[in-house]
């Protein structure tokens, strides 16, 4: 189930320390104000974060979608508790002006797309901006 996620052997021996503790692996697929959807083994479940976690993570460090995560899943309930995030090797980060940590929009992407309506909100600098940071951060964008 997770190898469709891009669960591979890297990630699995990233994970073992995780695994002893008895915890599972899944991949962050929906975040949203603290409240996650998670693809385990056992397929969707929904999750929070666990007290120690939320209390001692940096900014910057809660997980986001492309996510993988160390989880105690409760299969009876379709639901879990996250505990760790794993190392991200890439992630996609919204920065504000003046803001030198960022927002992470996303983590562990292997396309990045862009997209914008050409309404009346059209903004050359935003999609820039956007590009730019596609640049910097998440996976190397091209063009169509």
């Amino acid at each position: 189930m997770l190898d469709s996620y891009g669960w591979n052997e890297e990630l699995q021996r990233q994970f073992q320390v995780h695994a002893a503790a008895g915890l599972a692996p899944a991949r962050v697929t929906v975040q949203q104000r603290g409240l996650y959807v998670l693809a385990a083994a056992i397929g969707e479940v929904t999750a929070q974060l666990s007290g120690r976690f939320a209390h001692a993570a940096e900014a910057g460090a809660y997980p986001v979608a492309g996510d993988w995560v160390a989880a105690a899943v409760r299969a009876a309930q379709a639901s879990a508790t996250i505990h760790h995030v794993l190392p991200r090797r890439s992630a996609f980060v919204r920065k504000a002006a003046g803001d030198r940590v960022g927002q992470v929009v996303a983590a562990n992407a292997d396309v990045a797309l862009l997209v914008a309506s050409l309404n009346a909100d059209l903004n050359a600098r935003r999609i820039e901006r956007y590009l730019a940071s596609a640049w910097e951060e998440a996976p190397r964008p091209s063009s169509c």
